[in-house]
């Protein structure tokens, strides 16, 4: 057998005896992403809010699913993977927002000409997000706070939540309007999207 054809029966080996071994794995865990159950085994990490997730040798983990543990949401927020494992880090979700994924026209009764007329009821989706009030300094390989008043909020990429700039949320019972989003994390239309929020201030 050549060098070449022995590296490849020990690779072969070796992923069949993780994936023979997968689901007797004590931290294995039958998760739903994206509405879909997916086996994956789930470790903790350094940080009490991230775990780190391994799947099967055949699945294809995108970054920005929305995954279910423990009754509680989270982001996967990166994704890797070698010759025998697939895996990502997620992070726990601790905000849910409204966001607008669509509008319909509904009638609403004649005007005085006798001509029908109709209303715009705005369509919103919940969908689970990450509130952070830090950033992460590639200089400084650390987490800086934010100037004071801002707000970074990680959500998944949705091509049609229409999303824009000066749009206003309420975030813990406070008023914040988009001055920011930061696509820089989708890739081919499947990442995660980070909205800048600043605190709005009314005038007196």
């Amino acid at each position: 057998m050549s060098g070449k054809s022995a590296v490849e029966a020990q690779l072969n080996e070796a992923i069949k005896s993780f994936e023979r071994d997968f689901n007797t794995s004590p931290s294995y865990y039958s998760v739903d992403i994206d509405g879909v159950m997916v086996d994956t085994i789930i470790n903790k990490k350094t940080k009490y809010d991230e775990k780190l997730v391994n799947f099967r040798h055949g699945y294809n983990p995108l970054v920005g699913s929305v995954v279910t543990y423990k009754d509680n949401k989270y982001l996967l927020m990166e994704t890797d993977e070698d010759d025998i494992y697939r895996f990502g880090v997620m992070k726990k979700c601790n905000y849910i927002i409204p966001v607008k994924v669509g509008e319909t026209k509904v009638f609403a009764g004649y005007d005085h000409n006798g001509q029908p007329y109709y209303t715009t009821e705005i369509e919103y989706e919940d969908v689970p997000c990450i509130i952070d009030s830090k950033y992460y300094s590639s200089n400084d390989n650390a987490q800086l706070p934010l100037p004071e008043g801002k707000l970074s909020v990680y959500t998944k990429y949705v091509p049609d939540s229409n999303i824009q700039t000066n749009e206003e949320y309420v975030l813990y019972e406070k008023r914040y309007i988009v001055a920011d989003i930061d696509y820089t994390k989708v890739i081919n239309g499947v990442g995660v999207i980070e909205i800048i929020v600043e605190r709005k201030v009314d005038k007196e």
